[in-house]
This record gives structure tokens, sequence and C-alpha cells, in this order.
């Protein structure tokens, strides 16, 4: 990691602690992973895709939290995954269903009611699902390799510096921006700190310094998600909004990992697996097989064992 890199880090969080500045941040070129959310909401929003009624499958990316400080959204916000069949995306939607059949993974849900007493659900404690390169640490054991870790982004180019695009800034009309493309909703030139500027915030999903260190040691050696369509000299910040751009890549180079979180924030079981505590799990799904990935203390030494074991998964049929 550059020390002008550190050092924007370290004053980027004394000025603003907890790490928030611009805004929501969204998938940015080079990062290891594209987040999203797997929840019922989500498995309907597959529906016209399972039904045929559209042929496109476009994942949303979610950030870990809310983070709208001044209400700036940065980065990419949509994944077209080509060539994906609807057995492949049927696969999630029956791990989804299957998890939530499970004691640890029962669904709970936060019930409200509008003041015209129409009733609300949310759920709690939706699981994460990334995206991943599907021969992400397949060169070595991934899920345990302290060099390909999930939930790390493994990429030095968080953090831009506010480089200007010169297509950008070139005036209106003089024809010198591609296909005659428009300056993105809410650019404003009087602001040019909001220029080609991509995050001041580390996106950290694992608490402590171990992760942030194993994540910038190792950055240089895993490959970033493998997107079509990412530009980085796009203008990157606009209001409430993702870049309009929309990345792609095939089904065959990706694989799903599936995280649970916790319904009341009582324990954070990615960092329990990137700890390798005992019987910690994620759950990994590769074409139209879904694997259970669960740690286990060794037979024969005090060392962890990663046991990986196929899912048998219930048919939708049932739900």
């Amino acid at each position: 990691m550059k020390s002008s890199t550190i050092t924007a880090a370290m004053l980027a969080g004394l000025l603003f602690p907890g790490g928030r500045l611009l805004g929501n941040e969204g998938f940015i070129p080079g990062d290891a992973y594209f987040l999203c959310t797997l929840d019922e909401d989500a498995t309907l929003a597959w529906k016209p895709f399972l039904d045929g009624a559209t042929d496109e499958f476009v994942l949303q990316y979610s950030p870990p939290e809310e983070r709208r400080y001044m209400g700036y959204w940065t980065g990419y916000g949509r994944l077209r995954i080509t060539d994906i069949s609807r057995d492949e995306v049927r696969t999630l939607v029956r791990l989804y269903h299957t998890l939530r059949r499970e004691p640890d993974y029962i669904k709970h849900v936060e019930v409200t009611y509008t003041d015209a007493g129409d009733r609300r659900e949310f759920e709690l404690g939706p699981f994460m699902l990334f995206v991943y390169n599907r021969d992400f640490g397949r060169n070595a054991p991934w899920l345990g390799q302290e060099a390909t870790r999930i939930g790390l982004l493994y990429n030095e180019n968080w953090m831009r510096g506010g480089q200007s695009d010169p297509l950008l800034d070139a005036p209106e009309g003089q024809g010198d921006r591609p296909g005659g493309t428009e300056r993105p909703p809410g650019y404003d030139p009087k602001w040019p700190i909001w220029k080609g500027q991509w995050a001041w915030s580390y996106r950290a999903l694992l608490p402590g310094h171990e992760p942030v260190v194993d994540d910038w040691k190792h950055g240089p050696e895993v490959p970033g998600l493998a997107v079509r369509g990412a530009n980085d000299h796009l203008y990157s910040m606009q209001f409430r909004a993702w870049l309009p751009s929309v990345l792609s890549i095939p089904a065959s180079e990706i694989q799903f990992v599936i995280v649970p979180t916790s319904p009341f924030g009582t324990e954070n079981f990615l960092e329990r697996f990137y700890k390798q505590e005992s019987l910690s799990e994620i759950f990994v799904v590769t074409g139209t097989e879904a694997m259970r990935c669960r740690w286990f203390e060794g037979y024969t030494t005090s060392d962890m064992e990663l046991v990986e074991r196929p899912m048998p998964l219930i048919d939708l049929k049932s739900e």
C-alpha cells in the first residue's frame, strides 16, 4: 500500500469517523467481488427471468450498510450475468429456501404498519451474495488460504485522488465525447472534486486490522472480477444513483458465494469464517451445484480442516 494512500486513509478516518465520507460505494474496477443480497425479495425479482418473461438476469449491488453521507453514490451498481441458465438461477432460489428451513437460518421479519394501516414486512438477516471469478483461489484452496479469503476486495485502486476526466471537462456541443455522450446527471463543473473520483473511504466488511493487512498485502496477486464494460475514467459520483453503465460477465466465468448474516446483529458470520472458527460455514454455487463449506477441528492436529459437501436442495414446488 502506497504511503500517500495510507496517509489519506488516516486523515479520512480522523475527519470522518467510521470511514463514511462521500456515500454508498458500489463496485469499483479491480474489486475481487460484486456484492448483492439474497433474500425473498431477490428471489421474487428473479421470477420474470425464471418464467421466461425476460432473458436478462441483472444483479443489483448492495453496500454492506446504508451510507448516504452527502447523498452521493460512487461506482457501478448493476451486473448482467450473460448466458446464465434458468436452472442455475433456480439453484440460488432453491438454496435460499433450503437454508431458511434450517434452524440456524430461519427467516425473521420486522413488521411495520403505514398510517393507512397497510402491513409491511422487512426481512432481517438477509444472506450476502458474492459474485467471484470462477477461478478465484482455484489454484489453491481459496476458502482457507491467507492469499485469497472471501470478503476482501484485494483492490489497491479504491482511492483515485480526484482525477479529472477530460471528456467531462470538455464544453458542451464540441463533439469530443465519443458518440455524443452526455454528461452524467448531477454533474457540475463548479465542483471539480467530484470529477472522476471513486471513493475516499475503504470499504471493509471485516473488522480489525488483520483483514486490511491481508487485503493490501495480497492485492497485487488477486485479479479483479473480470467484468466487461467498466471504464476507469468515467465520472463516478451521482446523487443517489450508480453509474449508468451495466457491467456484464459470462456465467461460465463466475461462482456465487453465499454468507449468512445475523438477523439481530449478534454475530458476524463472515468474520467467524475468516477466523476459521469451528462449525462456521459458507455456501458456494457453481453452475447448478451447491456446496456447504464448513470448518471443523482437525482429527489429528489442532489445525482446522475445511470440509466441502454437496447440498441437497428442496424442490421449489413445495414452496
